[in-house]
């Protein structure tokens, strides 16, 4: 019988282990911050201190995309192009900074190669 209930919750402590690593990067855009929620983790990015935008892929098996965020002192934050509301924020960028646009964005990207790091936007 103790040996069922050990094996149960080994079992059980497995399914949460994969639960909590398939969970998925999640961002919003509040009060003009970013706000990365991964893993029980929130890393927030203010916007007045933006300096420039990269957004870096991969196209060789797939596409692998990250976006990077980088303030005037050189601090970082990164992004999954797959994170659940990146697209919402990504968008609500062109109305908060400027000469920031989309269309400029999907253009650079049609231009690229495989692989490649395009600068989205930079500050004057």
């Amino acid at each position: 019988m103790i040996i069922y209930l050990s094996l149960g919750a080994i079992f059980a402590t497995g399914v949460l282990w994969i639960i909590w690593m398939l969970q998925p990067e999640k961002v919003v855009l509040e009060d003009n911050e970013i706000i990365k929620k991964y893993k029980g983790r929130s890393q927030r990015f203010n916007l007045s201190g933006l300096n420039q935008i990269n957004y870096h892929y991969s196209a060789i098996a797939g596409v692998i995309s990250v976006w990077e965020f980088i303030d005037v002192e050189g601090h970082t934050v990164k992004i999954s192009g797959d994170a659940s509301g990146i697209n919402s924020v990504i968008a609500s960028l062109e109305a908060i900074l400027p000469k920031f646009s989309l269309a400029n964005f999907k253009n650079q990207l049609k231009a690229g190669e495989i692989e490649d790091t395009i600068t989205v936007w930079q500050k004057a």
